[in-house]
């Protein structure tokens, strides 16, 4: 699971990896005040293993990583994504 820290002092967590171990489109948000996780908007595609840069306007560049399908083909993921929790 890649994270990144909010500028609201809260954990994103895009793309979880989900029953089966496959990458799923869920995100997560980690709240430290209230000690818990909740869902968030979903990302378009589901992937793991990649790269997450949190921008100035509070927006989550997600890029590559990999996924697999139901099934069980997996490969490199050669997109990106802009999510907004």
């Amino acid at each position: 699971m890649a994270m990144c820290w909010a500028p609201e002092a809260n954990v994103r967590a895009p793309s979880s990896i989900g029953e089966g171990f496959g990458p799923t489109t869920y995100a997560d948000l980690y709240s430290f005040a209230t000690n818990t996780w909740s869902l968030t908007g979903s990302m378009n595609f589901p992937r793991f293993y990649h790269t997450m840069t949190l921008l100035n306007n509070g927006q989550v560049l997600v890029a590559g990583g990999y996924y697999r399908n139901a099934a069980g083909t997996s490969g490199v993921v050669d997109t990106a994504e802009l999510y907004t929790p």
